[in-house]
């Protein structure tokens, strides 16, 4: 796209909020429009600041604005009902309306849901999201902090570091604090894990947890109210669903397959006898099939697929 049809978009939106009758939907698609590219939010901040010129009368050539004394005199409302400098005022009523509106729909939460496919999100901030299948996520930026909720699923997280704005994702009772890093955060029926790119975090998996502090190549885990277990990774391990791999570390069939339901869009039931299998190694996200040769060529289990759910047993014991 180019920074003309940016700027067209751009000069729209100006033109589409001035109407006093501009719904709530419309203020909310400014804000994707905004948020959409980096480009859009620089074009926003050239009229801005062509607006702010304007007003303290160093504007483009050709228009005049009047002196302070006159300004003093003159009530805006005057000012703006100059055949000459109507159209400019008018876009600045929408740019301060706009700025207004902003502010405030920036402090609402803004939720993000993912179903079958993994999505980016960019914050208002710069930071990203890696927001996973199957996840929920609301984000409410204010001016003294950066708070995320994460409901359900997982989330990897790179956060522009702002010393005088913490970062904060709160799943429940557990909460994760940071100022700028890289990390991962799963929660889903029970499960809590966080694992550290960069950086450091300050992580409080809930009741009876006093507190840690992760940095690179870290992780915690804790399921329900027992203890939480620390564990060490590479670093680039802790992000490497983002690039479609999952990789374990003498973990158990139903720890796999509790990831895989959320890959695979069905329950993934483990047999009480294979419970027992730890598997440590790497699995490569595909299709139902692809995952399921893979869990049989490294695994003693037999994978049986439905419609309705995968069934992981035993070998020979089913």
């Amino acid at each position: 796209m180019t920074d003309a049809s940016v700027h067209d978009q751009a000069l729209r939106w100006f033109a589409a909020l001035r109407d006093d009758g501009a719904e709530e939907g419309a203020w909310l698609a400014f804000r994707d429009w905004l948020e959409a590219d980096p480009e859009h939010a620089r074009q926003y901040d050239a009229l801005e600041r062509l607006w702010l010129d304007l007003e303290e009368g160093a504007g483009a050539p050709g228009i005049v604005a009047p002196g302070p004394a006159a300004r003093r005199r003159l009530p805006v409302r005057r000012v703006s009902a100059t055949r000459r400098l109507a159209p400019t005022f008018a876009i600045a009523a929408s740019l301060v309306l706009a700025a207004g509106l902003w502010i405030n729909l920036s402090a609402r939460p803004q939720t993000f849901v993912t179903t079958d496919a993994a999505r980016v999100v960019v914050l208002k901030d710069g930071s990203s999201v890696h927001l996973n299948r199957h996840s929920r996520m609301s984000v409410a930026m204010t001016a003294g902090q950066r708070a995320v909720t994460l409901d359900e699923g997982e989330a990897a997280f790179d956060v522009v570091h702002r010393p005088d704005r913490p970062f904060v994702v709160s799943s429940g009772q557990r909460s994760v604090r940071v100022l700028g890093t890289a990390f991962d955060v799963l929660s889903h029926k029970g499960r809590y894990r966080v694992a550290v790119q960069r950086g450091s975090v300050d992580v409080d998996t809930g009741p009876d947890d006093a507190g840690s502090r992760l940095t690179a190549g870290q992780a915690i885990e804790r399921v329900g109210e027992a203890r939480p277990v620390h564990s060490s990774l590479s670093p680039d391990e802790a992000l490497a669903w983002t690039q479609g791999t999952l990789i374990y570390r003498n973990a158990s069939l139903s720890t796999v397959a509790d990831d895989l339901s959320r890959y695979l869009d069905k329950p993934v039931i483990v047999g009480d006898p294979a419970k027992r299998v730890m598997f440590t190694g790497v699995l490569q996200v595909g299709d139902e099939a692809t995952m399921a040769r893979q869990l049989e060529d490294l695994l003693p289990i037999r994978v049986s697929r439905s419609s309705t759910e995968v069934r992981l047993t035993l070998r020979g014991q089913d």
